[in-house]
């Protein structure tokens, strides 16, 4: 190759380089104008010095809800339509029997009554079914790895 075309290569690369460390330093500050604006509208009451990413994530402040991640989720689900499925059959069972008056220690049995009446085995079925069938999208994350990070550490400092 001559040198003609290794010259134009390394220009190519120096531009190159140039706009990326200048896309840096505009990256960098903003992230210094946001944390002196995050410092101005969070009030630090504790002693505890917060981090930069600990700033940011508070200054989103009370109502921001992180997005929740879709691990373990269809389990979650399924987990919670089986207890749905056991509270169903229990009040078929005992829709007749009147215990209102329950002991303020009273132990939950956690007692799991049999297959009962068909037609509530088959809606109990069919929306297990669907429910098995449901297409959970995934969805992109409203905070970033440092700011997901600041909130892992901000909820284990917390006093119990």
């Amino acid at each position: 190759m001559t040198r003609r075309f290794k010259k134009s290569l390394k220009t190519r690369n120096r531009k190159r380089k140039r706009l990326l460390n200048l896309r840096e330093r505009i990256k960098t500050s903003i992230k210094i104008t946001s944390i002196e604006k995050a410092k101005s509208f969070v009030k630090n009451l504790s002693q505890r010095v917060l981090e930069d990413d600990e700033w940011l994530l508070l200054s989103k402040g009370v109502k921001f809800i992180p997005q929740p991640s879709l691990k373990g989720l269809r389990k979650s689900i399924m987990n919670d339509f089986e207890e749905f499925e056991r509270k169903l059959r229990c009040h078929y069972l005992f829709h007749d029997s009147k215990n209102d008056s329950k002991h303020p220690f009273y132990i939950n049995s956690g007692y799991k009554p049999a297959y009962s009446c068909g037609t509530l085995e088959n809606y109990l079925f069919a929306t297990k079914y669907e429910l098995s069938k449901i297409n959970l999208k995934k969805m992109s994350p409203n905070l970033n790895k440092n700011e997901q990070k600041a909130l892992r550490n901000l909820v284990e400092k917390i006093k119990k």
